[in-house]
């Protein structure tokens, strides 16, 4: 039954992507990438790192159990469940941007450039200018994927250290 509860959440909301992002028009792309890329991106950090994240640190003062029980929650009010941990950890992403910055505009900013890539790629895949087979995976080389890891890493690692010495 849980099973079944979840596919059929995963089949409504790829329903409702592929509505959201079939647009016919640029006018309708444009209110499509400031809808779904900044209106949201603005408003979910604003509620999950801003909010959430926030004050379960005031609350806990421990950083990670804040960073990760706000990336579950947003995770998890997605309701796309087979996409779940990625989503999660992407909402980890964002929240240690916003915990190594101390300041909310900058997972906003990736936020929104994730939302806006993703909107983009949907729309080449409708207009045929690329292949829907551009997300299988199984078609990226590993070392591609081992490269792209370690320079997400030390860029990671790189905003981190950038962070700390500013607020030092």
């Amino acid at each position: 039954a849980v099973e079944e509860f979840m596919r059929n959440m995963e089949d409504q909301m790829a329903d409702m992507t592929k509505y959201l992002t079939n647009f016919d028009s640029i006018p309708k792309f444009i209110v499509g990438f400031i809808v779904i890329a900044i209106i949201a991106g603005i408003g979910e950090e604003l509620i999950f790192r801003g909010l959430i994240q926030r004050k379960i640190y005031l609350g806990t003062r421990n950083p990670h159990l804040a960073i990760w029980v706000a990336a579950f929650i947003f995770s998890f009010i997605h309701f796309q469940f087979y996409g779940f941990l990625p989503r999660m950890v992407l909402g980890a992403l964002f929240g240690y941007m916003y915990f190594w910055s101390g300041n909310i505009w900058v997972p906003i900013f990736g936020h929104i450039f994730n939302n806006g890539f993703a909107l983009v790629m949907f729309h080449l895949v409708n207009i045929k200018k690329i292949s829907p087979e551009i997300e299988k995976m199984d078609n990226v080389p590993l070392p591609l994927v081992a490269l792209s890891l370690g320079l997400t890493l030390a860029g990671l690692w790189y905003f981190k250290k950038i962070s700390e010495t500013k607020s030092a």
